[in-house]
């Protein structure tokens, strides 16, 4: 019942060896392509960056306002002085967990849009391809292609993008904190961070390749949906008597996909249980 654009077949290597020959390369081009999905969006997005600019320096000021509160108020004994310091670290903490709910619904706005957007030019794309296209696609590449192919560009446009952009800013932010109080300390603190670059990279490649393998799984579920629950679909499963067949087919791709989830969701875990383990001897040093 397979059909003849399905993934069944390469479940061991999720590309096939003319897939590496005709997957699309990361060029300029393609990355103008990628973003200008943003295009409409521009203003919201320069919102974001200001939110995220402004959080990433509150969220550094109570770390500076404790050492504050020890020594100007509780070491110097000065009640006023720390009644001020200490409703001055609440009301920046407050400011900064506000403004970080307004990037959060930002975000999800932008994100949403986006994804509207794709779908849509997806769908009217689709419509005005060939019959022979449909006949010799697999229905579950393109389903998924329309669901979860067009949620990771859009994780990847928003999310990811302004994990990087709050992750960088806060470093600049932190690193020039720390510098203006003792260079000897920060210095120390910034060997750790190239510590983190090496967990995170294999990590990451790691987690790709389950992606990949996950996503071509998921294609030929899609699939075998699609082929064995329509009308026509059914009538030929019944009329040829496939039905443990089939459902030994989705058994078994089912049971890959559970696999190779364990499998990502434990790379994670691992990959948070050494970057947990770096973060603390930055204090630890200090």
């Amino acid at each position: 019942m397979a059909g003849p654009g399905g993934r069944g077949g390469r479940m061991g290597a999720y590309l096939t060896e003319e897939e590496k020959q005709n997957r699309p390369k990361v060029t300029k081009a393609l990355l103008i392509r990628v973003f200008s999905y943003l295009r409409p969006y521009v203003k919201q997005m320069a919102l974001v960056l200001v939110a995220i600019f402004v959080s990433s320096v509150l969220a550094l000021y109570p770390s500076i306002l404790t050492g504050r509160i020890v020594d100007e108020g509780l070491i110097a004994r000065d009640l006023p002085r720390l009644v001020y310091l200490i409703v001055l670290s609440l009301a920046v903490t407050l400011g900064s967990k506000l403004i970080g709910v307004l990037e959060s619904y930002l975000n999800t706005w932008i994100a949403q849009h986006i994804t509207y957007d794709m779908r849509n030019a997806m769908y009217a794309h689709l419509q005005k391809m060939s019959q022979h296209f449909f006949t010799t696609s697999s229905q579950g590449d393109i389903i998924t292609r329309m669901t979860s192919d067009i949620d990771g560009v859009r994780s990847i446009i928003t999310n990811t993008m302004t994990s990087i952009l709050s992750n960088v800013i806060t470093l600049v932010v932190a690193v020039v904190a720390m510098y203006r109080r003792n260079w000897v300390l920060a210095t120390i603190g910034v060997i750790i961070i190239p510590l983190f670059t090496i967990p995170t990279r294999r990590a990451g490649k790691t987690r790709w390749s389950l992606t990949r393998e996950a996503q071509a799984c998921s294609d030929e579920i899609n699939g075998i949906l699609n082929e064995t629950l329509s009308v026509s679909g059914q009538l030929l499963v019944k009329l040829f008597g496939k039905e443990a067949y089939e459902y030994g087919r989705y058994e078994n791709a089912n049971k890959r996909m559970i696999g190779l989830n364990i499998k990502e969701s434990m790379a994670g875990r691992w990959f948070f249980v050494v970057i947990s383990t770096v973060s603390s001897i930055g204090p630890m040093l200090l």
